[in-house]
């Protein structure tokens, strides 16, 4: 099983709320910022991939709240493929900090391609499927 980790030294204090704790919705963006820092790792930055005709839309998220994330903390988070279909991914993250595990969560995306008439699932590109398989945790 390989994992992709992404280290964040310091979140802004913008992220946080009144008590110093993260806020809530920002856990999201921390999950973008992962994959987005993923997609360049495999050097598919994702504004080629937008270049290029397609788009990754989120189809589905969940996430569990275990300890709050305390402003000034560093963070790992580990990503993983949990499942893969011809035109989905589906993403779990975990969310570390010095305390320990702190947030877990998924994301489904969808590839899709843009066209003048919307958006059209699309198959996984050909080249990010030995990336997703290198992270992946599913049984093939």
């Amino acid at each position: 099983m390989g994992a992709f980790l992404h280290h964040i030294e310091h979140i802004p204090f913008a992220e946080f709320d009144l008590g110093g704790v993260l806020y809530h919705a920002n856990y999201l963006r921390l999950y973008e910022q992962a994959r987005e820092a993923f997609l360049r790792s495999v050097v598919l930055p994702y504004q080629e991939l937008m270049a290029e005709g397609s788009h990754l839309v989120v189809a589905e998220v969940g996430l569990q709240y275990k300890k709050p994330i305390h402003y000034g903390e560093p963070l790992t988070i580990v990503l993983t493929i949990s499942e893969m279909k011809r035109v989905s991914v589906k993403i779990q993250y975990e969310l570390r900090t010095p305390a320990g595990i702190v947030n877990t969560g998924f994301t489904t995306l969808v590839f899709v391609r843009m066209s003048e008439s919307g958006f059209r699932p699309d198959m996984i590109p050909e080249r990010l499927l030995p990336a997703f398989e290198g992270i992946s945790v599913a049984v093939p």
